[in-house]
């Protein structure tokens, strides 16, 4: 397999090389790219997940505002998630930073 030119580099990944023969010429061949759907995939699974997140946050601020709960504490409950997710990885796990 050849490797592609220098700017086609980034999406290497997305397509698949395939060669074919031509007609009954010796040696003739055809090269042809076709998507590779598995691999893009992959960007588009982590997109709609990174979506989904921050429709989930925008939806948490709105039932905040209209429970009356004050959007700085969700904001701080945010913030200490990070503390927490340490402290639950060094307990359950005995993972150190």
């Amino acid at each position: 397999m050849e490797p592609l030119p220098f700017w086609d580099k980034s999406w290497s990944v997305y397509y698949k090389k395939k060669t074919t023969a031509i007609g009954s010429e010796v040696g003739g061949a055809e090269t042809q790219y076709e998507l590779n759907f598995g691999a893009l995939l992959v960007p588009v699974r982590r997109s709609i997940i990174n979506l989904s997140i921050y429709v989930m946050l925008g939806f948490t601020f709105i039932f905040a505002d209209k429970s009356g709960i004050h959007t700085g504490v969700v904001t701080s409950l945010f913030c200490s998630s990070l503390i927490f997710t340490i402290f639950y990885f060094y307990i359950k796990f005995h993972q150190k930073l």
